[in-house]
């Protein structure tokens, strides 16, 4: 029902006028700010391991956004900002369900690529 909502919604504010600029910025923005809020709690709990990093970058890539955010925006009252706000969080969640989720398994092999070549050097494996 939600992204039927979604589509009803889209066709309405594809017609409309845009700020592209502020599309095009939330996209990189989304996963940095991702990664704040994923790094914060980690440094105020103190776990200070070495694959921390790890952790923090499979959580940020893993932090999809989807029914919730939409929710959200739909219910937003109206207002002149309302349409940018709706497009801008369509076009978080459509990078995050096209781009983010089938990469996810990929981007973990990388990682633990990395973190393996940082535990062993090169002489010991």
């Amino acid at each position: 029902m939600l992204f039927l909502l979604i589509g009803f919604e889209t066709v309405a504010v594809a017609r409309r006028q845009v700020a592209l600029l502020a599309v095009v910025m939330a996209i990189p923005f989304s996963p940095v700010a991702r990664a704040t809020s994923v790094s914060i709690p980690m440094l105020a709990l103190s776990f200070r391991t070495h694959d921390q990093g790890l952790g923090v970058a499979v959580m940020t890539w893993a932090g999809t956004r989807s029914g919730v955010s939409v929710a959200l925006a739909l219910t937003l009252p109206g207002s002149p900002y309302r349409q940018h706000l709706l497009v801008i969080c369509y076009t978080v969640v459509v990078f995050s369900i096209v781009v983010q989720g089938p990469t996810m398994p990929a981007s973990i092999r990388r990682l633990q690529a990395r973190y393996a070549q940082s535990l062993y050097p090169r002489g010991l494996q």
